[in-house]
């Protein structure tokens, strides 16, 4: 894990200055100002002053080895939500975070990956810095839909290791019909940025496995949806790209004929053509 989990009277600090914007919620980049230590009323994550989670998985390919904690709820609403049982729902049980951490670490995960984060970073920080004096050493990756806030991610600056941007829209009106917010293209690209300036590029071990720097996912949606030129235009030089294929219509998307079908093979060639085009290492 990065160097500031050993200090941890400061790790303690950020945890408690997260904590306290629970009152009148800045913690994600809707900033919808609720009270969220008096419940989830007027939170559009649904979420309360517990973190609760939806599932503990185990990694595949690239992410390989660590342990997968999904959280429940979620700051966008996504009408093709693959999770929305979890993420729309609430689907899940309240856990203690730091206990749940150092479970992964006692039953040999190399990683641990925070899986939908976005709405309670103070939750995780808290668990973790709890976990940290308690010996919690393992590296953490944020696996987020990237509607991050840059004062947020100031704060989880030393304490993650790799970041996993899922990054959606490049576009404001396909991001407002898809996701519920049109300032998503340029949210996201400001906190990729400071992603990739916290961590630099991906890294990775000797099996392949990535064990820090930045990773950006983008899955490809029909219609050019996503508008990928437009998101692979606002990344870093040189970004580490997985350009997932795999969208299938689910949950609402009969609400968006656009987006009610699934992908042809051309749509995704002309994806991945588009990340290289510009410079980008699609992994």
């Amino acid at each position: 894990m990065a160097a500031l989990t050993h200090d941890h009277a400061a790790l303690r600090d950020r945890a408690d200055r997260a904590l306290a914007r629970l009152a009148a919620c800045t913690l994600c980049a809707r900033r919808c100002g609720a009270d969220r230590t008096q419940g989830i009323r007027r939170a559009t994550c649904q979420t309360g002053a517990v973190a609760r989670v939806a599932s503990v998985g185990a990694g595949t390919g690239l992410l390989a080895g660590a342990a997968d904690i999904l959280f429940s709820g979620c700051n966008l609403r996504c009408l093709a939500c693959s999770t929305a049982a979890a993420s729309w729902n609430g689907a899940g049980e309240d856990l203690d975070i730091a206990a749940l951490l150092l479970q992964q670490q006692q039953t040999g995960a190399r990683m641990v990956m925070l899986s939908s984060p976005s709405h309670v970073p103070a939750q995780i920080l808290d668990g973790v810095a709890r976990a940290a004096a308690e010996g919690f050493t393992l590296p953490l990756a944020w696996a987020t839909g990237t509607y991050d806030s840059l004062d947020t991610l100031a704060l989880l600056n030393g304490v993650i290791d790799l970041y996993v941007a899922d990054f959606k829209h490049g576009e404001a009106g396909a991001a407002r019909l898809c996701l519920g917010v049109a300032d998503y293209p340029q949210v996201a690209a400001a906190a990729a940025a400071e992603m990739h300036r916290q961590v630099g590029p991906l890294r990775r071990d000797g099996a392949g496995r990535a064990v820090g720097g930045l990773l950006v996912r983008h899955l490809v949606l029909p219609n050019d949806l996503a508008g990928s030129a437009a998101v692979f235009a606002s990344l870093p030089p040189g970004t580490a790209v997985r350009i997932l294929d795999d969208y299938q219509p689910c949950h609402r998307a009969t609400r968006a004929p656009k987006l009610n079908r699934r992908l042809s093979a051309d749509e995704v060639a002309a994806v991945h053509a588009m990340a290289v085009s510009v410079g980008h290492c699609p992994v």
